[in-house]
């Protein structure tokens, strides 16, 4: 190297320096006093090793730093290998810390239903440090074409976010055809996350993901989005009162079935929170607490707007908002008075109110007079078969309300059994958590009790058009309708509720000593059943048939964290031949209740780091004794150098509500490992037990080659048959010096 102390100019020979994300080597090269160097016989890559696996050959070039890298005449080389057929008469690359605009490169292909494509081409704009944007399209020989926009946001310590936009119109075969087909499709995907320290009173948060059918169909590329059939949406803002008990909550959602195109809207919901408040509780309280200090009181309003629609339908939103939205106002109160009973017993008392308004309700009048015939039962219609009855009309401001009481009661009881000194196990806890509660609801169907010239409200009897008579039933009662049918929060129950509650906990746990305690005094616990509970309820009005169904759940977890959960449902009355519950006991026929539901969920992953536990038990050993043999004892040790994972999911679902028996199972696991420290496996499959065969499956091949890598993705079976393989380099900034060959799932669509 020479130096120029007086002109600040240098001339070095064999020289590697960086740029960024690139490495310039240059056999001779010039420093002027800018920094600007001049480059004779260079190479310019992103390969970080002293000889690279590929370069652009230079035959001279210009580098200003952090700016750009002017190239002359150049040439390709790889592994040494020069590629002279690749060679450009002049280069530029950017060379910034800062980001730029530029072109996006589309790829391109062929797909047997669309023709040749340029996939996702356009401009990225790198607007400034806190928000870009970028346009892409594509465009297909056959007449489809896609259109896009997405942009990325952030402001540090506040929030950030990205947001997708997707609109095409795809052509799909020949015009002249029957089989051709015209679709539109589009996609709307924003995700909004707020720092939780910017302002911890307060947060707004999105997540949009809302996508028709067609585009799912036709323009999705992922296996695992293409396997959704459901697709959810949230935006929300929420804002707690400092100083108060209130909050406030505000929320817009969607939800979208593609197998029945079935779209739900909320359009908004407003939620106002005030929680439990004891007026009685005095501030400077001194010695025990009065009864009535633990009097609660919270308070609940929401308001809500809903629209339940087919796909198509959303095309005309106005049509659809004045004949489908539903919407209402609902708030609820409640007061208890928790106390202890003989010391032992936790006894609470409560009453709630519900109240609901909603704009309009309904007048209904019978007007199908062919099931109707004049009866002498003084001037009253009977009706021997009951038929539709239909809506009068939407009238005007109605308000709907109910109200319960109740009492529950609940405690704990504690079983040990301990074992002697020297053994294992110290002891067994059973912990058992029996409640029972007491409940009553007036009917809101009927009269009031103590005003019999009085009712509710919110029932009316039908009576008939146009002679409005009133409608009796086949038992000579009246026929009454809830003018609130089919409200968005419902309305008021008919007839008088009183039941009883019971649910049953229970606990098991087990003390054992702990070997790892040195002084020989320590233990520790282990949950051998961390739930198992059973409720079932009693109405004392009903008819017949008082006793519900009985539910059970059990949840533990075995050794290595593998979580068990299984819910079910036992009914303890018989079958008629018609498989319908009846009147009669099950134990009277065969057994003493009926299993009618069980689902249960195993969930497990093993990988490198489980095994390791296993292996640093014995690291010790293998120190002392290399092979194998430790104190009369012999070890097998394996080699567990090479990382992999692997996970699984099994969900196993049986119902047999009458005499007909359902069972649903599905095992589904992924997983990957790794052959050398380059070469990756991966992939995912599963097994559907119903159609006996195996589900959705993809592999996928992956080689780390330094400063390239290559990828092999396979789907091999099912309407998403495909593969694709594919060798880039790595580094972003020459992100599109690849080389990609696929056959997507289009390409299986028949030709037309």
């Amino acid at each position: 190297m020479y130096f120029n102390f007086e002109t600040k100019k240098a001339k070095i020979y064999t020289i590697i320096t960086q740029q960024q994300d690139g490495y310039l080597h240059g056999v001779a090269v010039k420093r002027m006093p800018d920094n600007t160097i001049y480059v004779q016989k260079g190479k310019y890559t992103t390969c970080d090793d002293e000889h690279p696996h590929y370069y652009l050959a230079m035959t001279r070039a210009k580098v200003v730093p952090n700016d750009k890298v002017i190239t002359g005449p150049s040439y390709f080389v790889l592994v040494d290998v020069p590629l002279y057929p690749l060679m450009i008469p002049f280069g530029l690359f950017p060379s910034s810390s800062h980001r730029s605009s530029g072109i996006i490169v589309p790829t391109y292909g062929e797909e047997n239903s669309r023709g040749f494509f340029f996939r996702d081409g356009g401009y990225y704009f790198a607007i400034n440090d806190y928000v870009d944007v970028t346009l892409i399209g594509s465009i297909f020989t056959y007449g489809s074409w896609e259109a896009g926009a997405r942009s990325n946001y952030m402001k540090r310590y506040q929030f950030s976010g990205n947001m997708d936009f997707r609109y095409s119109i795809n052509k799909l075969g020949d015009p002249l055809l029957p089989d051709y087909s015209e679709a539109t499709a589009y996609s709307i995907r924003w995700t909004h996350t707020q720092d939780p320290k910017f302002k911890p009173n307060q947060t707004f948060s999105a997540s949009v993901n809302y996508t028709n059918s067609s585009y799912r169909k036709n323009n999705t590329t992922n296996l695992n989005d293409a396997m959704v059939n459901t697709t959810q949406s949230s935006i929300s803002f929420s804002q707690r009162f400092v100083g108060t008990p209130i909050s406030l909550s505000i929320a817009a959602t969607h939800s979208h079935n593609t197998r029945d195109s079935i779209v739900n809207l909320g359009l908004p919901s407003m939620s106002i929170n005030v929680a439990r408040i004891t007026p009685f509780k005095k501030k400077d309280r001194v010695g025990a607490a009065k009864w009535y200090e633990s009097i609660g009181m919270p308070l609940s309003i929401s308001l809500e707007n809903k629209i339940t629609a087919k796909e198509y339908e959303l095309k005309d939103l106005d049509n659809v908002a004045r004949t489908k939205m539903r919407n209402g106002l609902r708030y609820n109160t409640s007061m208890s008075v928790p106390f202890n009973v003989l010391k032992f017993i936790n006894l609470t008392p409560s009453i709630s109110y519900n109240g609901r308004v909603y704009l309009s309700h309904y007048e209904r009048k019978w007007v199908d007079t062919s099931h109707v015939a004049a009866y002498p039962r003084g001037g009253y219609m009977h009706i021997d078969t009951i038929g539709i009855f239909h809506g009068d009309g939407l009238k005007g401001l109605s308000h709907d309300y109910d109200f319960s009481t109740s009492v529950s009661a609940s405690t704990r009881i504690y079983g040990m059994f301990q074992f002697r000194d020297k053994f294992p196990v110290q002891a067994i806890r059973h912990v058992i958590s029996p409640s029972v509660g007491v409940s009553w609801r007036p009917d809101f169907s009927d009269r009031l009790p103590f005003l019999p010239n009085s009712e509710w409200g919110m029932y009316n009897n039908l009576t008939t058009m146009p002679d409005n008579y009133v409608v009796r039933d086949a038992n000579g009662d009246i026929v009454r309708y809830s003018v609130n049918e089919g409200a968005i929060y419902s309305t008021a129950g008919r007839g008088k509720s009183a039941s009883m509650s019971m649910s049953l906990g229970n606990t098991l746990e087990m003390k054992v000593r702990d070997k790892k305690d040195t002084t020989g005094t320590g233990s520790k616990k282990i949950k051998l059943l961390e739930a198992l509970n059973f409720s079932a309820s009693y109405n004392f009005l009903a008819d017949s048939m008082r006793l519900s169904t009985i539910s059970f759940s059990a949840r533990t977890t075995l050794p290595g964290n593998l979580g068990i959960n299984l819910t079910g449902t036992l009914d303890p009355y018989a079958l008629n031949e018609q498989g319908r519950p009846i009147a009669r006991w099950q134990y009277k026929d065969k057994g003493l209740v009926r299993l009618t539901r069980v689902s249960t969920s195993i969930g497990y992953s093993f990988n490198r780091t489980e095994v390791y536990k296993h292996e640093e038990q014995y690291a010790a050993i293998r120190a002392l004794d290399p092979q194998g043999v430790y104190d009369g004892l012999h070890f097998s040790y394996v080699d567990f150098s090479v990382p992999w994972n692997f996970s699984f999911s099994y969900s196993f679902a049986y119902s047999k509500p009458g005499w007909v028996e359902n069972i649903t199972q599905t095992l589904n696991f992924n997983g990957d490992f790794s052959l050398t420290p380059k070469w990756k496996i991966s992939g995912q499959s599963g097994w559907d037990f119903k159609a006996g065969k195996i589900s959705s499956s993809s592999f996928s091949l992956h080689r780390d080659l330094h400063c390239w890598e290559m990828r092999f993705t396979w789907i091999p079976m099912g309407s998403w048959q495909s593969w694709n393989f594919g060798i880039n380099v790595k580094s972003a900034m020459l992100k599109d010096l690849k080389y990609d060959k696929q056959q997507s799932r289009y390409d299986q669509m028949p030709d037309y």
